[in-house]
Parts: structure tokens; sequence; C-alpha cells
């Protein structure tokens, strides 16, 4: 029983991805969760010149209009090649699971 644990865990450990932040500015987010959190997120690698209404991901830290707002808790690639995004709160401590959404144009 023991062993069945302990294999159940290592693989999940190992279907949990790290994806790389470049990765993650080239979708737009929608929150998966009925929890009154922004229900979408759309940010850049980096810190924009001008940002305000704006969103960048540095290290495992969301910034929203010159301010941490979300912690990002963990990636999940899934089999259909879609990223599922956990976050928390820094405000509220929600956490909130958000789902990658291909962008239309590439403009950022």
């Amino acid at each position: 029983m023991k062993n069945m644990l302990l294999f159940i865990i290592a693989l999940v450990a190992l279907s949990c991805t790290r994806v790389e932040n470049e990765e993650l500015a080239k979708y737009w987010w929608k929150n998966g969760d009925a929890n009154g959190e922004s229900t979408v997120l759309i940010f850049t690698n980096e810190k924009p010149k001008n940002s305000i209404n704006e969103c960048w991901i540095t290290g495992d830290i969301i910034y929203c209009n010159d301010k941490p707002e979300l912690l990002v808790t963990g990636t999940y690639r899934k089999d259909d090649g879609s990223i599922n995004l956990s976050v928390l709160s820094f405000e509220t401590g929600v956490r909130s699971t958000y789902h990658s959404k291909k962008r239309h144009s590439e403009n950022r």
C-alpha cells in the first residue's frame, strides 16, 4: 500500500511541470473558479514602460498596476497542450486556477 502511494505521488510530481514566464505571457488567462477574483489576466514577462492597466510576471509574482497581486503557486501542462495556472491572491488570500487561452493576435 505504501509503495502504491509513493508511486502515485511520483506520477503527480512528474506530470506537474514548471512553465517558463515567457511562455505564460503568450496567452490570455481565464479564471475557472467562481470566487469573485479577476476573471481574465493578460500579462507580459517584463515590466511595461507604462504599467497602468498592465500586468506582468517576474519570478512567481504577477504584478498589476505597479503592485504585486498574485503569487503563482503552480503550473500544469495538460495533454492537449493547454496550461493551468494556480495562483494565490495577496489581497484576499483566495486561490484560483486560470486556464490558458490562445491569443488571436501576437501584440505582446
